[in-house]
């Protein structure tokens, strides 16, 4: 508090001045250091401490990951249930993938204890929600007791699952705290929990907003720390928390432009202060050759951005703090409803927990759709023809979907079901955009100069911004804009009318043409409906329901 009143002191002194020349060292002698808010933060011994180790860590590809990354102690690679023999068992960190159990193959990791720090990723409670169960592990106590150590973690619990079906971020938070009390639970007798939190490491996925998914990352740690005292958990350390991509945000149409989101997502894992963060290609829904490019995200923003000289470099943000907090404050409130429920598994039994991420996800899909929720190269920026010759607009049946690549991407096959539950089904936000995009390939590649569409404008400059969302959206179709006026209006089924007033003479007098063409779809670009028209297009429209009409209506022109 003395800290925050010099700075509110210095603040006023400085406006009372009137000038802001002559600055230099005026603030010299208060401290720099995280101010907090409401709560009461421990304020680090420095204030932008050093990074002691980052991992960078990508699919271990003979061919195009070199041997100076490998010796790189901030690198690392995940692998599949082998070993290959061209990576040596002393590479500085492996991290294997995800599965429900412990298999054969890394409980012979476990036996020979290989000089690599290893991240097993066992994790009981989530990977197969996805196919309506939930798993078993079968972990010996000295299986436990053997990864003790800060080199190698046996449990990696992850949200990924829960962020593909559309889960909140506060929710995957919720839940991750719940998959904690549960993994003690399942191992009472067996292991104490201070070893189970020591062999315990997280998995998070971020989506490509930088401070949203820094403050995701915080706001995990302040929550491990409230659970160890709300349950009295001795934990050593706290356990590391690994990043990774959602999925869920990553277009397979356009694959080029979630090099974009990797880089957001890469920054954000840094500005959180994360261990690690997962390296996906970023073409990894087709072609998946794309390792290398996506590699080089993290590496450049280490090497070139300088964002690996501090642990933190968002400490001290009221922003980034207050962000944190919302978020810490939502997912605590919604894991005391998830412990009320008798904790995770009687939550997914019930379905109460599948009700909860089917509203958040129905919420992110409805803000997707109506644009408040953008993504590049799909809803915001939609490209109309490929800029490479690379990688040419993929077709339908040559992409991968979300729950495909998944279930190529999760190991789960050995396990004990524990109990059945309700299915938790992969959605991606781009492919509610990418379905009519494929389809609006197909009809351009027949007619190259596409479809036009009749549009009606009443001179002015609002009109004339609503015109350019019209062109966009309508682009997303394979159409174009014919601006046209109301006496030279041509014979068409469908036609838009942009104007200010609704009941304006402008509109009565299109409405009145349009009936006598015999159109049978008219548009009006605005936010409510209208009378007279059949849709509205603005910023709340339902796209996925507008695309299906329209196309249904169009497809017979073309």
């Amino acid at each position: 508090m003395e800290q925050k009143q010099k700075w509110l002191k210095a603040t006023e002194e400085l406006y009372k001045k009137g000038r802001l020349d002559n600055l230099h060292g005026f603030f010299a002698d208060i401290p720099v250091s995280p101010l907090g808010l409401e709560t009461k933060r421990v304020e680090p011994e420095s204030t932008f401490p050093v990074t002691s180790s980052f991992y960078n860590i990508c699919e271990f590809q003979d061919d195009t990951i070199s041997t100076e990354f490998l010796n790189s102690p901030q690198s690392g690679v995940f692998l599949y249930d082998h070993w290959p023999e061209s990576l040596s068992k002393e590479s500085s960190f492996v991290y294997l993938a995800l599965s429900s159990q412990l298999t054969d193959f890394k409980k012979g990791l476990l036996k020979k204890s290989p000089e690599a720090s290893l991240n097993y990723g066992v994790d009981p409670f989530s990977l197969g929600l996805w196919q309506s169960h939930i798993d078993k592990s079968h972990i010996e106590s000295d299986w436990i007791e053997q990864t003790g150590s800060s080199e190698q973690r046996l449990f990696r619990l992850t949200s990924q699952p829960y962020s593909m079906a559309g889960a909140s971020d506060a929710l995957q938070l919720a839940v991750l705290l719940s998959s904690v009390v549960q993994l003690i639970d399942d191992y009472e007798g067996v292991c104490d929990a201070g070893t189970i939190l020591n062999n315990l490491s997280f998995e998070l996925t971020l989506k490509p907003h930088l401070f949203l998914s820094g403050a995701k990352i915080q706001a995990l740690k302040l929550l491990v720390t409230k659970l160890s005292q709300a349950y009295n958990l001795e934990a050593l350390e706290r356990p590391p928390i690994y990043c990774a991509p959602a999925v869920r945000f990553l277009a397979t149409r356009e694959p080029w432009n979630n090099i974009l989101r990797l880089t957001a997502i890469h920054a954000a894992a840094r500005v959180g202060g994360a261990d690690g963060v997962l390296t996906f290609p970023y073409d990894l829904f087709s072609k998946r050759q794309g390792g290398r490019t996506s590699r080089n995200v993290s590496e450049i923003l280490e090497r070139e951005a300088y964002l690996g000289k501090v642990s933190s470099s968002t400490q001290g943000s009221y922003t980034q703090e207050q962000l944190t907090d919302g978020m810490a404050a939502r997912s605590w409130s919604l894991f005391q409803e998830i412990q009320t429920k008798n904790g995770l598994l009687p939550a997914l039994r019930s379905g109460w927990l599948h009700d909860q991420i089917r509203e958040s996800a129905i919420e992110q899909k409805n803000n997707f759709l109506a644009g408040r929720l953008q993504i590049t190269g799909c809803n915001s920026f939609p490209l109309s023809q490929s800029l490479s010759s690379e990688y040419p607009l993929a077709r339908q049946e040559e992409s991968l979907d979300i729950e495909t690549w998944w279930k190529n991407h999760c190991q789960n096959d050995g396990h004990e079901v524990l109990c059945d539950v309700k299915r938790l089904v992969p959605e991606s936000l781009p492919a509610y955009f990418e379905r009519w995009q494929f389809r609006a390939d197909q009809w351009r590649s027949q007619s190259p100069k596409g479809g036009l569409v009749p549009v009606l404008v009443e001179p002015g400059m609002e009109n004339s911004q609503k015109l350019q969302r019209t062109k966009r959206l309508l682009s997303l179709a394979a159409l174009d804009v014919q601006i046209t006026s109301i006496e030279a209006l041509p014979k068409t089924t469908l036609a838009v009318v942009i104007a200010s007033d609704p009941s304006g003479d402008f509109v009565k007098q299109s409405l009145d043409r349009l009936e006598k063409a015999s159109c049978q779809w008219v548009v009006w670009t605005g936010e409510k409906a209208v009378e007279g028209f059949h849709a509205v297009l603005g910023q709340a429209t339902d796209l996925q329901a507008f695309y299906e009409k329209m196309f249904n209506i169009i497809g017979r022109q073309l």
